[in-house]
């Protein structure tokens, strides 16, 4: 099935058959998937009619656990622009969320998309730019509707960017304590918000990182690694190339600690993992495993690290 703007816009408004929406999801997941929309979609029609056929359907959902201050949240339909839609208060580290709208201080009211990756599952997405993102599982990306002098994106976990080259257009993606500025390149963003550190790894290109206002900023280019412990603002750098293999459905561990990997296959595979001996917590794990089920990685780390385990539905306990 061809990809046209008309079917583009009705995957948007959540109109279309479920063999269009197959047809979308699989042009999406291609490695040669156009990197921009069919000509003539017409971006800002088409969301507009979105958020006001949603707004009238769905009721506002609670916010995030983690929101300080919040009001309502608006539900969209999964897909390439669709997600939920808040108004951040983005002043000074907190938010409080509305529907679909970030206020800068000092600045105009910007309407805003959200797109969420529940814990055992990821997304693919294009931009309105024709930059694509993979979402890893438990993470959040919001980004500006309309894309004009700048490409402005905030993310709570997990991200590969695929940034369309458009110079005049800075792309800026935002996380709890750290910012990325870029023009065109594909790297790796994690920084979830219940963890203290922050990864960028980049594979094509370069971007400037800035983790911290007292931290002078770096650019990273390619095979690149940069670490920022938020709570010590330690930052390290490193040659790497086996880290973001997450995209393609790869577990990669480089002799990391269990405590560290735990919340990782948490929320690859939507599960609670309890460690019963905290001697355990230190024992490092290497591997390379390709879409893993849980049973066969469980086998697989009991077999070389001596470590028992028990699987009570969603509840793994981890024992010596």
């Amino acid at each position: 099935m061809k990809i046209t703007k008309e079917i583009i816009e009705r995957y948007h408004e959540g109109t279309c058959t479920a063999a269009e929406e197959k047809a979308v999801e699989r042009w999406l997941q291609e490695a040669k998937a156009e990197q921009s929309y069919p000509p003539a979609v017409d971006m800002d029609r088409m969301q507009k009619e979105a958020w006001q056929g949603f707004e009238k359907k769905y009721r506002p959902l609670p916010p995030p656990l983690h929101s300080q201050k919040a009001s309502s949240s608006v539900w969209l339909r999964g897909g390439i622009a669709a997600g939920i839609c808040f108004l951040i208060a983005f002043a000074y580290g907190y938010y409080s969320y509305q529907a679909g709208i970030i206020a800068f201080p000092g600045k105009k009211q910007v309407d805003f998309i959200a797109v969420f990756a529940p814990k055992g599952k990821k997304k693919t997405l294009l931009l309105p730019d024709g930059s694509k993102v993979y979402l890893n599982a438990g993470s959040t990306l919001r980004y500006v509707k309309s894309f004009n002098d700048k490409r402005l994106l905030i993310l709570e976990g997990e991200a590969f960017f695929e940034v369309a080259k458009q110079p005049n257009k800075p792309f800026i993606v935002q996380t709890k304590n750290s910012q990325i500025d870029v023009l065109g390149t594909r790297f790796n963003l994690k920084s979830y918000l219940e963890e203290n550190k922050t990864y960028v790894t980049v594979e094509e290109g370069c971007v400037r990182f800035s983790p911290d206002k007292r931290i002078q900023p770096i650019i990273l280019t390619a095979n690149k690694q940069a670490t920022y412990q938020a709570d010590n603002q330690h930052l390290d750098t490193l040659t790497t190339h086996n880290q973001i293999g997450w995209k393609t459905g790869y577990l990669v561990f480089d002799g990391d600690p269990l405590i560290e990997i735990v919340p990782i296959l948490e929320r690859w595979y939507n599960i609670r993992i309890t460690i019963s001996d905290p001697k355990l917590y230190d024992y490092r794990i290497r591997g390379r495993y390709p879409s893993p089920s849980l049973q066969s990685l469980l086998e697989d780390l009991a077999f070389t690290t001596n470590i028992h385990f028990r699987i009570n539905g969603s509840q793994i306990t981890l024992y010596k």
